[in-house]
């Protein structure tokens, strides 16, 4: 179901909380817009969501004035990650990237794309290269830039984004030539260190590269504990978000404890018993450690309901047995009425003097009790003529 994205304090070690913050809601805050259109393009569908659903921190200190931001959760929509699962996204170098310009920053990644492609399929590392028209480049990789006719006038228009290129090591080399049919020029780009090293991190095992980071691991020991921190102060508040989601580490720590003892679904009814109770004692909570204040309470409470569910279960299971013994002697009734109106007056006769027989001399023959005996040997005798099954039968025969 959801995938979080978990950053460790190595990554965020010098970023102040708040900071942090705001960038994250900037993320929050962004809307995608797109319309799909069917294969015959007559109907299409709208869809607008948030790239980010939740986020949360873990920091040093309290709630209230946290310090380093130690551990950090970011929920994409799952529309996003559907699409990542298919491999449908690329990671680029970020330290790399940041400090090119618009320009430089496409033609990177367009060479970082095809160089990745050819590596895996084509070229070895020697022998890796990459052609295309310079035509061809100014207009589907730069937005239509308008293309010179002479050598010198390529090399001082893209001479300076070069020089980035190989700057930053997506690059070795790259060369002017002309076309083979002398129509124009192309640049043939050979990778450099750079490109090999991100090639390494960032693309092999590409269907590893949604969990690059600890996922399974990272739930349990940041993902979940921020998710019910943040349950137990949107109940605390009445808030339907927490606003600042920032988290003490003394917190998270604690409500790993609660997970590993009772579970989510456990942590999150002592989060709702201690929330209904703590008005009832004056209790004023500041933290969510405050709920282990009523954790004995809330399991004697456990306890009880585990034992009224249990009286309850056995009360609706005797209730249930009892309506299909009820059902079953309505059936074989059934039966033997609709035997009787199939036999003939003798037969009936017949049946009538075996049960007489049967009952004997035990009571008068004027007494109610011989004529509840007789009544009773009939059917017996009636349910022994209609081969009726036996209850566990009837009811294996019923499902």
């Amino acid at each position: 179901p959801h995938s979080v994205k978990c950053l460790r304090s190595d990554c965020l070690c010098n970023i102040r909380a708040k900071e942090l913050l705001q960038a994250i809601r900037q993320l929050e805050d962004t809307k995608i817009s797109m319309v799909i259109n069917n294969k015959n393009g007559k109907e299409h569908r709208n869809y607008r969501f948030s790239l980010v659903t939740f986020t949360g921190f873990i920091a040093d200190g309290e709630a209230s004035n946290p310090g380093r931001i130690k551990a950090c959760c970011i929920t994409l929509h799952p529309a996003i990650v559907d699409r990542m699962r298919q491999e449908h996204f690329s990671i680029f170098n970020w330290e790399r990237l940041s400090a090119l310009e618009p320009l430089t920053t496409a033609l990177y990644k367009r060479l970082y794309l095809h160089f990745s492609n050819l590596y895996q399929t084509e070229y070895d590392r020697k022998g890796l290269k990459f052609e295309k028209s310079y035509d061809d480049v100014c207009a589907e990789w730069l937005g239509g830039l308008k293309p010179e006719r002479y050598k010198s006038r390529v090399e001082q228009q893209l001479g300076p984004h070069f020089e980035e290129l190989k700057r930053v090591g997506i690059i070795r080399s790259v060369v002017i030539e002309r076309m083979a049919d002398g129509d124009g020029f192309k640049l043939v780009f050979r990778p450099g260190a750079g490109f090999f090293e991100d090639y390494e991190i960032l693309y092999l095992g590409s269907r590893a590269r949604v969990l690059q980071f600890q996922q399974k691991s990272d739930s349990a020991v940041i993902t979940q504990p921020i998710e019910i921190a943040s349950y137990f102060y949107q109940k605390l508040h009445k808030s339907e978000s927490s606003e600042d989601r920032i988290f003490s580490e003394n917190d998270v720590e604690f409500v790993r404890e609660l997970i590993d003892k009772m579970g989510d679904v456990g942590v999150r009814d002592l989060i709702d018993f201690a929330i209904e109770q703590a008005p009832k004692t004056n209790f004023d909570m500041k933290n969510i450690r405050a709920i282990g204040v009523y954790l004995p309470e809330w399991q004697a409470d456990r306890e009880r309901k585990a034992k009224r569910l249990e009286a309850q279960g056995l009360e609706a299971k005797a209730r249930k047995d009892e309506l299909l013994h009820q059902q079953y002697e309505e059936y074989c009734e059934a039966q033997r009425h609709a035997y009787l109106d199939q036999c003939t007056p003798e037969e009936i006769e017949e049946i009538n003097r075996l049960a007489r027989q049967l009952v004997g001399d035990q009571y008068p023959p004027a007494s109610a009790m011989y004529k509840i005996s007789v009544k009773v040997d009939e059917r017996r005798i009636l349910s022994e003529r209609c081969a009726l099954p036996s209850f566990e039968q009837w009811l294996k025969n019923r499902q």
